[in-house]
């Protein structure tokens, strides 16, 4: 995957080196012309970003090669090549796979009818999707996906903004729709929606699937935490 943009993605210090780059300009054609690589083996592909989420966590980006994440899953630099063109790349499908395809899954899940269903379906999907996914490592904490993110092109990033944006105006616009028929108390939509998003984010943060809570009874528990919320009379 390429990433490109209108404007010019934060620079790392230090660079591939000329081979590197002829190697990826390559191996991107080869992808992108559907022949091989990525499309063939999702499972080592997941295993280089999840190889490269921990070690962006513990190095910085900047400070991260690619022959280091190649190394950290038994392959060699141009065996990874394969894969991925670049380690642009590699951050690109990363983010991607964080913040678009999760959110994107979890709206999919929200099909009401009511807006305490919405609400309900959004926060169990969120919950359960956030603690059955494969850890993506220890970066989200100690580097952030914001101080990834400008690493990527201007075009990306709005990407990820969008993507973004679009899950918080859906909870926003199930809070509203719940608040006009008479579901939900009077509320500041924006700041209960954010109080929301933030409870189901940091789940992931303590939640061990070896604890005693299980990760259907953890969601059914998130969903009473928000419907009680916001549901008229319980304020």
């Amino acid at each position: 995957m390429r990433v490109t943009g209108t404007g010019p993605a934060k620079r790392e210090s230090g660079g591939e080196n000329r081979g590197a780059d002829s190697r990826s300009r390559r191996n991107a054609r080869v992808i992108e012309m559907g022949l091989g690589g990525p499309s063939e083996d999702s499972d080592t592909r997941g295993r280089i970003l999840l190889a490269a989420a921990a070690l962006f966590g513990e190095r910085g980006y900047a400070s991260t090669s690619l022959r280091a994440i190649a190394g950290s899953v038994g392959m060699t630099p141009p065996a990874l090549y394969w894969y991925f063109p670049s380690k642009q790349a590699i951050l690109h499908a990363l983010l991607r796979r964080m913040f678009i395809d999760f959110l994107g899954a979890i709206e999919a899940d929200v099909v009401g009818p009511e807006p305490e269903d919405k609400l309900r379906q959004l926060v169990r999907a969120h919950v359960r999707r956030g603690v059955d996914q494969p850890r993506i490592g220890p970066y989200e904490a100690i580097f952030g996906a914001r101080q990834l993110a400008q690493f990527l092109s201007e075009e990306e990033q709005a990407k990820l903004v969008a993507a973004q944006r679009s899950h918080l105006d859906l909870l926003r616009g199930t809070l509203r729709e719940g608040m006009a028929r008479g579901c939900f108390r009077q509320l500041d939509v924006t700041a209960t929606a954010f109080a929301i998003l933030s409870m189901c984010d940091y789940v992931t943060t303590w939640w061990k699937p070896t604890g005693p809570i299980g990760a259907d009874e953890l969601a059914t528990q998130y969903e009473e935490l928000a419907v009680r919320m916001v549901r008229r009379g319980m304020g």
